[in-house]
């Protein structure tokens, strides 16, 4: 029961929150922005963090 709290309910939440944050104000805030922009490398290491943490996982096991 808690894996589904987990799974479903804490990222609908904090998504839930984003989303009233973003309405509130009218449109995106400063910090958003700024990331939209450089969206790309956030992308690129996004991948190689989950990448290199997948194989730490697998070298720990």
């Amino acid at each position: 029961m808690m894996s589904f709290f987990y799974a479903f309910i804490v990222p609908t939440l904090i998504l839930g929150l984003l989303y009233l944050c973003i309405i509130e104000s009218n449109g995106l805030p400063d910090w958003m922005e700024r990331v939209s922009r450089n969206s790309s490398s956030l992308w690129t290491y996004g991948i190689i963090i989950i990448a290199l943490l997948g194989i730490l996982r697998f070298l720990v096991r």
